[in-house]
This record gives structure tokens, sequence and C-alpha cells, in this order.
């Protein structure tokens, strides 16, 4: 947010939309904004984030009567214009700066307004340039989203005229069609170019729509990404293998997956234990061997900041990372730092799975410090949909597994269980929402608290271990106090033996839900007690 009052000019750097409503109500004065986001609060060429929005102060050109017609428009004051344009993908840097100085030029904007540390006038406030000082009206927010012109497009456009203006113009719309535009796009596009070599004629829209007509024709069938088909030769003859485990046991390589259980069942814990471990190389809980270290983001909206840090803290002491100072010779002391880690966070910043800046926001990181793991806690606080409808999770699953495939990393998803649900169901089959979520993981763990922690580990690509339980324990609030123990309960095996000796003739379905066991591991157990009989 940017002000002005009889003392010049000011910025205030703001972490929420919330946040800015709340000081917009404290400010008088001139009030305008940066139609941008920044990685540090200060309003700067160099600080400035990838954006989906392009940005013009118009002054006193109609956003009513222009082409490309914009997302959102105000009138700032009686006859002066601002408006914005939203794109499919976020642009950054020069390239963001470019292409809204191509847009100033075609919309005939006021002279600066494309440069990327604009700042807007915020629409409703009142504009004191004048003795009446009206207030700013907003005019529209749903016009449309456009897509980002192909290269070569891109390229004649903005080319100076020569050549055949007929092979140009058709070059031009052949690709847009290609490129999946619709007609009245293309229209609007070509229109008012200078490759329109049926400017000024009075067939000028029967021609152009006719011929673009032609070009949609000419359109593949299958656009976009196109699907990639093997042979059984193909699938058979590759170099493939089984990825492994990232931590022995509890998560297998590039897997994604869920953590989940009742609230305050320490989830969020064994999560932060898990980063410490695969981002330092130490075993998990003390015990389990990472096999592929590396860097970790955490992502998550749940905790305070200073939970997080006291309780990363606390688990990297027990695990020898946090430092020491010791006697030396003589009266000097031996001082080790603590070991930085490769852990990257996402402290409360309403992160959302279904908002395209965040996604994009988060790829440029993955892309940057290439993590083998990411943490996403917890979901019902980052996904805006309904979590009982698989058609609401799927585009927020489909994206967890495209950022897995595409960047090769394990993605671990924190995740409560319905309420009043018993003990009889199998951890994954207690989860809130949709039975979706079950179906997709490939890892998981099901907490379930009480005077000692269990644990039920599920995984795709391997056989269903037994149950583990945990001793943990916390210091007092800022306490840098942590101890985990994990043991296999012996009392299952005693469990089955009686229920078998009390409930002869049931089948292993019911069992099952009974017991609370799973089929896969209920098998072995009864194995175990023929064996053992």
């Amino acid at each position: 947010m940017s002000w002005k009052d009889e003392k010049g000019w000011h910025d205030k750097a703001l972490n929420t939309v919330e946040e800015a409503e709340g000081f917009l109500g404290t400010l008088q004065g001139d009030i305008y904004f940066s139609p941008t986001t920044y990685s540090q609060p200060h309003r700067k060429k160099e600080f400035v984030n990838p954006s989906l929005w392009l940005w013009q102060d118009l002054d006193a050109v109609d956003p009513d009567k222009i082409r490309p017609r914009p997302t959102v428009a105000w009138e700032s004051s009686p006859g002066r214009y601002q408006a914005l344009w939203k794109l499919p993908e976020a642009l950054q840097g020069e390239r963001l700066e470019a292409v809204n100085k191509h847009l100033a030029e075609a919309v005939h904007a006021d002279h600066g307004s494309w440069i990327l540390t604009k700042v807007l006038r915020v629409p409703g406030s009142v504009n004191h340039k004048y003795p009446e000082k009206p207030k700013g009206k907003l005019l529209w927010t749903d016009g449309p989203i456009y897509k980002e012109l192909p290269q070569a497009v891109s390229d004649v456009l903005n080319a100076p005229v020569s050549g055949d203006r007929s092979n140009n113009l058709w070059m031009i719309e052949h690709e847009l069609a290609k490129a999946g535009f619709s007609i009245g796009e293309i229209y609007d596009l070509i229109k008012d170019s200078p490759w329109n070599k049926y400017k000024g004629r009075g067939d000028e829209e029967r021609r152009l729509m006719h011929e673009i007509a032609l070009a949609m024709k000419e359109r593949p069938k299958y656009s976009g990404i196109q699907l990639k088909v093997d042979s059984h030769e193909d699938v058979m003859s590759a170099m493939m293998s089984a990825p492994g485990w990232l931590i022995e046991g509890w998560w297998t390589d590039k897997s994604h997956g869920i953590v989940a259980g009742e609230p305050k069942s320490w989830k969020s814990t064994l999560a932060m234990d898990a980063a410490v471990s695969v981002s330092s190389g130490q075993p998990f809980l003390g015990k389990y061997p990472v096999h592929h270290p590396g860097p970790v983001i955490i992502v998550q909206n749940e905790n305070a900041d200073w939970i997080v840090k006291s309780r990363m803290a606390a688990i990297s002491i027990h695990r020898g990372l946090g430092g020491s100072i010791l006697p030396a010779a003589g009266n000097t002391w031996s001082i080790t730092w603590p070991r930085p880690l490769p852990i990257y966070y996402i402290n409360n910043q309403a992160f959302s799975m279904t908002n395209s800046e965040h996604r994009t926001m988060l790829e440029e990181l993955i892309r940057e410090v290439k993590p083998v793991l990411v943490i996403f806690d917890p979901l019902y606080l980052m996904f805006d949909g309904d979590v009982n409808s698989a058609k609401d999770l799927n585009p927020a699953l489909n994206w967890l597994l495209w950022l897995r495939n595409t960047y090769q990393l394990a993605i671990m998803l924190i995740h409560h269980w319905r309420k009043n649900q018993g003990s009889t169901k199998r951890g994954g089959q207690r989860m809130l929402g949709s039975t979706t979520l079950h179906g997709w993981v490939e890892s998981a763990w099901y907490v379930q608290s009480g005077e000692e922690i269990e644990i039920e580990r599920e995984f795709r690509a391997a056989q269903m271990p037994d149950r583990i339980k945990l001793a943990m324990s916390l210091g007092e609030m800022d306490a840098a106090e942590y101890s985990v123990e994990a043991f296999v309960p012996t009392d299952e095996v005693k469990d089955v033996a009686e229920y078998v000796k009390t409930n002869p003739g049931k089948g292993l379905k019911e069992m099952s839900d009974e017991l609370g066991i799973p089929t896969r591991r209920l098998k072995r157990l009864i194995e175990r007690l023929k064996e053992d009989s």
C-alpha cells in the first residue's frame, strides 16, 4: 500500500489481504496499491515476484472501448481510468515488464504505467487532486483471462510490416487457432494489427471471420499436452527399478501420501522429525535410516512461528545438530555452531493449492532448491473446496501428483480423521473427506494418540508392516527438549488369538473391521498363530 499526504509519499508492506484491509481504514489522503507482490518489504524492481497480472493507468482512455478488454477496470476519478489484465501463467522480471510495455502501447496508456513498481489508486478511494474530492468507482471484475501468445506470433506482431502480408496473416490466424485461442480472441488480436490486409474495407469483418474459421478447421483434434502411449515392449524393456526407501520402513522414495490422525496427535511433530532427518541424513526418530537425504520444503498454515521454531530446535538437538560449548585447553572454550539444514519454510502465508499464483510461486521455489521432500500441513487449511467431494479434490490431488512426477520428489500431506469414528476402522478409512484420499496415497501414517502414540503404516509398493508405538515427550513451551522411543507392540497376536477363540467362524473382512487391523497384516498374524501352535 502507498499513500500521499502533505509530507509526501509513503509505503507500507503488508502480508495478507485482511491486514491490508485493516490498514486501509486508518489512512487519509490519496491511497494506492501495487499490483505486484514483493519478496522483501520494499517496493523495488529487484524484489518483484512473478505475477499473473498486467496493469495500466489508462488516464482518459475508456476501458470499455479498448482491446484487449481488461479483466478488472475502475474509474479513479470522473473520466479517468485504471485496469488489470489477468494471464493464465505468471510472468516475471524483464518478461513481465516487456509484455506490460507492449500492452501500454497497444491501449495508449499513460506514460510509464507499465513499470514494475507502479502503484494504482485503490478502487473506491477518494481522489484529493480535485476540490470536490470525488470517489473512484469499480466498473467490473469479470473480464477475460488472457492466454500468452505463441512466440512466432509475438515476433511477427511486434516486427515492422514487410514481406507477404497474406502469408503472415494466415500464419498468425493458424498459430493462434492451434494454441487454443477462440475465434473472438483471434479476431480482436488481428483486427487492429498492421497485418490486417482488409482494414477499412466494407467486408472487413466478414473476410477476417471467414479466414479465422478456416484456420479453426485445421486446429489439431487434440491440443495442448499430448498423451504418451507406450507399447508393452517399451514398458518391459525400460530400465526401471523400485524406488526404494526415502526413510526405511516409513516412506518410499519419491512417493506421495498422507499423515492423518486425530487433532493433537503429534502429526506435525512427526512431519518435522521427518524434515530434520531427511535434510540432515540423521535417522528418523533417532532410529530409522534415511537413504536419500536432501533439501526439504515445509508449507504450513496451522502452527504459530514460535511453535515451529521451538519444535525444530528440540528435534535438531535430539539428533545432535544443535551445536555445543565445551571447555578446552586453559581458560578457553570450544564452540560448535548448529549445523545449517537445507529446510525452507512457507509459514502461515495462507497458502492455497487452489490459488494459481501460490502454485506458481511454490514451483519457482522447488526449481530453485530442488527438494527431495515437500510437506503440506494441513490439507483443510490449504484447500478451498469441499473435502467430501472427489470432484473438488481431484484438481488439487492431480497437481500434487504433477509436482511429484515433474520434480521427482516426495510429497507428505498432513490431514485429519473424522470425528466420532471409534477405533475399529482402518486408519485410511477414518480420514476426513472423500474416499478418494485413501485411494490416492502411496505412503501413509495413521496416527492415534493415547498414553502412547500408535502408528499404522501403509504402502502401495510394500507389504504393510506391524504397527509402531511411540513414547514421545516435548519440553514446556520454549524449552528445546524432545525425546522419542519407537517399539513394536507385542499384543496384536494375543488380540487375534483371543478374538478367534471367542468368535469362531468369523470371516477375515469382519475380523479386520472389528479389530481395526488391515486384512493383509491380519493374514500374517493368523499365519504366525498357526506357526506358534
